[in-house]
């Protein structure tokens, strides 16, 4: 008695379908899109996203080849041992031989449209053809050498099969359906064809060199032949092929079915499939057997990818994790946003597409052989990964596509790195050595920034936003602790109930940080100073993280021991596996390329790194827009409507030492440089209008002045500087050119790399800079400094020192602006003005002060002190927060100039003492330099009890606007 038939949706590609197929024993099920798997004695369904196993169809004796009439419901295959070729019918769960008495046939084909059955016979060395029922037999085409498997494409009327040629030349040919114009479109570096399939859309033949383990493909004509996999001991047989992939059967000895991407070859995933020993495989798909009005018959329905015809018209289909394009027919040409992941086990840097509604771990760099990724990072900049090697001790880097693998720094045992993606630096710890390094993405100038009370840190995460890095370690004090990027003002956030705090991940809109404990097997969560701390996912969630990664109120996570990557939604708190079958996943990373860096340069120790602020697709579209690091901001890329393409990555960057790459620029001995050396990028963006980047100078402009501006640019390698003409020299060759302006050069450009900017001659700019601080930690009195320089990096780093050394205790804030000044004055009338409501000056008089400048032409600026202004709290004030206005004027000259101070603190919260705090406050008076008056006022309090630990939430917010008239 035949069980009851029953029924379910399955969507493949958005395509629906509702078939029932039957067993012949005990239950039914429902099993399209599938791949039809056939082993020596049975038939089974494998459902490929999902790895289940059904089996259709046991008892089979020695079978071959199969293949199957979609609208019927017939799967046919045939029988070495009993000769014949048999036929399943799905619904009524019968078998039955249709042709008996065959020779070996390796290859069979169903021509779905006229119910017509196609098999090879090498043993008669022949082609034979009948209906689907066994009759009208006759043979097609003759004097063959052993023709093996074979393909049909009906809407070209053409067939295609293997010949084997008896081992000595194989070749796979082609003919018309109806068996004439024979002719063999591949002889060459064939071993053991087998396999063939077809991509009908794009008229290419798939096929497998079963002795040599390879996967290969060629046009209908022979030509374009392209190489996509190769594994020697595989020893592929059977090849289906279902938009975007292939799959294939390895039945001698690992007896698995592989998953390869169809564009790419890369090998994304394999199915065990036990004691079972695969042949021939198809993909049990409608869309493998269209109906005669094909869309995808003309031009591959117009789909740059592949078409695949539906019950009711078409639909492309993109390569792996690539999405479709609004038009329905283009691909994109990149993976937008993506997980990255690194399998320690099978030693391999893998890519999970979060473009599309499926999940598929694509390998981007595998066969690492010797080595052991297990952190990694990814720079969109250059599209290269970056990974640490804990097998060789070192840190490695590659392109996406696995060529220009690099070693970059030697190290112990580093469990954690991170990208400064626009400052171009790279951060890792060392649990071998305690430490935390810091050094160029090309592998120069390494700097050690923490060591002292370091004990095995683990993983690292940038907080660009706040200018922070935040790790964890493990050793006898666990915990998690954060830093300045340069290694500064160092604090542990969470000490309490940690045992292996693991696997960081930031929050950047809310400052939250969430953490992985691989002991406690718990995920939980702080705000940056390690308060409103809560737990996640508990160890009763039957979780065993080791890595995290948040992205859109997400939280991805390894998990080595259950070989699985698995997502938490923050917002509905539901969870679901994103992944299985993996070996030993460690690190992971979610990349968007929507999210834009705006970049503003910081000087950070001796290194220049960014403080940038994201931007959510606001630059870098079709649509237009601007770069830069703030509103008023001195560099700016500006995109032209139509100029790129959408969610196209822009950046820029400072070069902090131009030394090297300005060594051999073609500049006269009278040529100095005005502007910052820019790097624009990435190199290879396509700009359909010119964009224009506006850099700012440091020389006082003149129309005579503009003659002597040279502007130069390079691709990043080989360095060679060329002078680009400005817009009166440029003519329809030039790929750029600049227009000199009063405060900036303007560049128009088709193209993006390095630039440079000389002058001969003429007066610089300079810059006032202020910086503010409480004056020790935990005063209510705000302490400002006013100073001015030349506007180079040299005086500046004076300025900075100079500061530093009279005030040591102070870790300031500050902000800088540039203006004009002229040679007949040394004088600046400084004035601090409209102090908001609850705050004052702590001396009325000082609210107005002299600024004297006793070089104020030359390269090396000097200045006389430093106009100083202290602001307190109007007894009873509980604002947070202060602003005022700093107002400076060159004395003879009309121009006023103003800085906008806005100072925030949480005056309520103040830390606890510690050990001595008199004598700390002592002490540190004591090694500065004050001023006296600065001096008094640090003494009158000195003897407080406040502490002179730096305070959590002191930092400073500045704003600037550009100079007004007086």
């Amino acid at each position: 008695m035949n069980a009851r038939v029953t029924e379910r949706e399955i969507t493949f590609y958005k395509s629906t379908y509702a078939v029932s197929l039957r067993r012949n024993h005990s239950a039914s099920i429902s099993i399209p899109p599938c791949l039809l798997i056939l082993s020596s004695s049975n038939i089974i369904a494998l459902d490929h996203e999902t790895s289940d196993i059904t089996s259709i169809k046991a008892g089979l004796s020695e079978a071959v080849t199969l293949d199957f009439h979609f609208s019927l419901g017939y799967i046919f295959w045939s029988d070495l041992i009993e000769q014949s070729i048999k036929r399943f019918s799905i619904d009524k769960g019968i078998t039955t031989t249709v042709i008996a008495n065959t020779g070996v046939c390796a290859g069979l084909a169903v021509e779905w449209r006229t119910s017509r059955l196609y098999w090879t016979d090498s043993t008669l060395n022949k082609i034979f053809v009948s209906d689907v029922h066994g009759l009208n037999q006759h043979s097609l085409i003759t004097k063959l050498e052993e023709p093996r498997d074979i393909a049909l494409d009906p809407d070209n009327g053409l067939i295609f099969w293997a010949d084997w040629s008896r081992g000595v030349y194989p070749k796979i040919k082609r003919a018309s359906l109806n068996g004439s114009q024979i002719i063999a479109i591949v002889s060459v570096n064939l071993q053991q064809p087998t396999g063939i399939n077809l991509d009908r859309g794009n008229r290419r033949i798939f096929w497998v060199n079963s002795r040599i383990g390879t996967v290969e493909s060629v046009d209908y004509d022979g030509d374009s032949r392209r190489a996509l996999f190769k594994q020697s001991d595989l020893y592929p047989f059977g090849l289906a092929f279902s938009p975007p992939f292939l799959f294939l059967t390895a039945w001698q000895t690992l007896k698995q079915v592989y998953q390869l991407d169809a564009i790419t070859g890369k090998l994304l995933r394999s199915y065990n499939l036990s004691n079972q020993k695969p042949m021939d495989i198809v993909a049990y798909d409608e869309s493998r057997q269209p109906p005669a009005s094909n869309p995808c018959t003309v031009n591959n329905g117009g789909c740059s990818h592949f078409c695949v015809p539906k019950s009711c018209g078409y639909k492309c289909v993109c390569s792996t994790g690539l999405a479709l394009k609004q038009d329905g027919k283009t691909c994109q040409e990149k993976v937008k946003k993506f997980v990255l992941f690194t399998d320690f086990e099978a030693r391999s840097i893998n890519m999970i597409s979060l473009d599309v509604n499926y999940s598929i771990a694509q390998p981007l760099l595998t066969d690492l052989y010797d080595q052991r990724p297990t952190a990694v990072d990814f720079d969109p900049v250059e599209d290269r990964l970056y990974w640490s090697d804990v097998g060789k001790g070192r840190i490695m880097s590659a392109f996406t596509n696995a060529t220009s693998v690099k070693t970059l720094f030697s190290c112990n045992f580093s469990t954690g790195l991170a990208i400064d993606h626009v400052g171009r630096n790279i951060y890792w710890t060392d649990a071998g050595t305690n430490r935390i390094e810091v050094g160029r993405l090309d592998g120069t100038k390494r700097k050690l920034l923490l060591t002292n009370e370091l004990e095995e840190p683990r993983t690292i995460v940038l907080d660009e936003n706040n200018g922070i890095m935040v790790w964890t370690s493990w050793g006898s004090k666990p915990n998690i602790a954060k830093a300045n990027m340069d290694g500064s003002g160092r604090h542990t956030i969470v000490t309490r109930n940690l045992s292996r705090p693991d696997g960081l991940t930031i929050d950047r809109v809310t400052n939250c940080v969430y953490w992985a404990d691989t002991q406690q097997n718990t995920i939980e969560m702080s705000d940056l100073n390690g308060g409103h701390r809560q737990v996640i996912l508990s160890s009763a969630a039957c979780i065993k993280p080791f890595r995290l990664a948040f992205y859109q109120d997400a939280l991805y996570w390894t998990d080595p021991s259950y070989k699985r990557i698995e997502l938490y939604d923050l917002v509905d708190g539901k969870r679901k596996t994103v992944v299985l079958a993996i070996q030993k996943p460690t690190d992971i990373r979610v990349y968007d390329s929507s999210i834009l860096y705006s970049v503003k340069i910081w000087k950070i120790g001796r290194h220049l790194a960014p403080r940038p602020s994201l931007k959510r697709n606001g630059s870098g579209g079709s649509s237009g827009g601007e770069l830069s690091a703030a509103p008023d901001s001195d560099v700016k890329i500006v995109i032209r409507k139509g100029a790129i393409g959408d969610n196209q990555l822009v950046f820029f960057r400072v070069v902090d030492d131009e030394t090297e790459l300005l060594r051999d620029i073609p500049v006269g001995s009278k040529e100095t440089l005005i502007s910052p050396v820019i790097e624009c990028g990435p190199h290879d963006i396509r700009i359909s209008n010119p964009l224009e980047i506006i850099i700012p100078h440091c020389l006082f402009m003149g129309k005579a002045k503009k003659k002597l501006i040279s502007v130069y640019r390079t691709d990043p390698g080989p360095i060679k500087w060329e002078k680009i003409p400005n817009e009166l020299e440029k003519n329809d060759l030039s790929k750029a050119w600049f227009t000199a302006k009063e405060d900036s050069i303007h560049i128009k450009t088709m193209t993006f790399c390095f630039w440079s900017i000389f002058s001969r001659g003429g007066q610089r700019k300079k810059r006032a800079r202020v910086f503010a601080n409480r004056l020790y930690p935990g005063s209510d009195l705000i302490y400002l400094r006013f100073y001015i320089y030349d506007d180079n990096e040299e005086s500046r780093k004076r300025v900075e020192n100079q500061d530093k050394q009279s005030f040591k205790s102070l870790k300031p804030a500050s902000i800088e602006k540039p203006f004009k000044m002229y040679n007949n004055s040394k004088k600046i009338n400084v004035r601090l003005e409209d102090l908001k409501e609850g705050w004052e000056l702590d001396n009325e008089a000082d609210g107005h002060q002299e600024f004297i400048c006793l070089n104020a032409n030359g390269r090396r600026f000097r200045c006389e002190g430093t106009c100083e202004f202290l602001v307190k709290q109007i007894e009873g004030g509980v604002d947070n927060y202060f602003k005022c206005q700093l107002r400076f004027q060159q004395e003879g000259r009309d121009e006023e100039h103003t800085m906008k101070v806005i100072r925030e603190f949480q005056s309520e919260e103040r830390p606890e003492p510690v050990n001595n705090p008199r004598q700390n406050s002592t002490e540190a008076a004591g090694d500065s330099q004050m001023t006296p008056k600065a001096q008094r006022h640090f003494n009158a309090v000195a003897g407080s009890s406040r502490s002179s630990a730096p305070e959590e939430g002191d930092r400073g917010n500045f704003d600037e606007k550009s100079k007004t008239p007086s």
